[in-house]
């Protein structure tokens, strides 16, 4: 392909401080058979202070479709949505430094994309064993949404969409203090009530990466979250729902993590129990949630 062609995909990474994580993911992207003219990379650094810059340079010098950018200041959340925005692809999707595609993931994205309707929003998500596995489907409203996809809306990594559909996102960086930004666009993307198609798949593995956290994760995924679900789903009986998935899947296993100093994460540990009990202090599932990881905690010191 001719440089000065439009391609298909931007693979959009914002990335800050993690040098080594993001040469990974420069490399399982580039080394995979489906890379080439119709995909690019756009790096976006936020003011990182280790060798990232060192580490994009030495792959945009040989790769025409490799772009790097390095922000003046660190803009925090405010920078996912600049990474899309430098992005010259059709279809444009942002990409954790830690994630590495599957084999084949990347051909399932472009073969799709080719086939699929540029008037009606198109999103990707890693597969959700307690909800969706390599499925389609079809969405008309945020209820929709949220029922489909839980709280995976929250992770960057499944986040995309199409390049005139993201620069028409109004606001885009209204809850960038509240540390998810994508969860706003995507509501704001299925509030026009138009059909959305959702692919399930096995696309990614993540690496965890070390010290994770600098911020208080509970603060986050209960008061930020579900006060940006409910401005959109005023339906109690959906967001009730979605608190129970919340609490079982996620929730839990970070109340035994951060309960055990699990020295592999940095998230802030203040007012834990005041948030979780403002949201569930009356739903008799946390309480079995906290007496069953009591009993686990018991066991596993015998």
């Amino acid at each position: 392909m001719e440089q000065n062609k439009q391609p298909l995909l931007s693979i959009c990474i914002p990335t800050y401080n993690r040098a080594s994580y993001l040469e990974g993911a420069i490399l399982n992207i580039i080394t995979d058979n489906a890379f080439g003219d119709e995909v690019e990379i756009i790096i976006s650094d936020n003011a990182s202070t280790d060798n990232t810059e060192e580490i994009a340079k030495k792959y945009t010098q040989k790769h025409y479709n490799i772009k790097y950018y390095k922000n003046e200041e660190n803009i925090r959340d405010k920078n996912f949505m600049l990474a899309l925005q430098r992005g010259n692809g059709l279809y444009r999707r942002l990409f954790n430094d830690t994630l590495r595609f599957k084999e084949r993931a990347l051909q399932k994205m472009l073969d799709i994309i080719r086939i699929s309707p540029q008037n009606r929003p198109l999103f990707f998500y890693q597969n959700i064993t307690f909800l969706n596995s390599n499925t389609q489907k079809k969405i008309n409203n945020p209820a929709e949404l949220i029922l489909n996809t839980s709280y995976w809306i929250t992770w960057i990594g499944n986040f995309g969409n199409w390049k005139h559909i993201i620069n028409n996102i109004p606001s885009p960086n209204e809850c960038a203090p509240l540390l998810l930004t994508q969860v706003d666009w995507s509501f704001k993307i299925m509030s026009g009530n138009q059909c959305a198609q959702i692919y399930f798949d096995d696309y990614f593995e993540s690496i965890i990466p070390n010290k994770k956290g600098g911020y208080n994760i509970f603060n986050v995924f209960i008061n930020n979250y579900l006060l940006i679900i409910r401005q959109y789903i005023d339906k109690k009986s959906i967001i009730q729902k979605e608190k129970y998935r919340l609490f079982r899947y996620f929730l839990l296993k970070w109340i035994s993590s951060l309960k055990n100093s699990n020295k592999d994460f940095t998230f802030e540990k203040n007012n834990i129990w005041n948030i979780l009990m403002k949201e569930y202090w009356y739903c008799p599932y946390f309480y079995i949630g906290l007496i069953f990881l009591y009993i686990k905690n018991i066991i596993a010191k015998k």
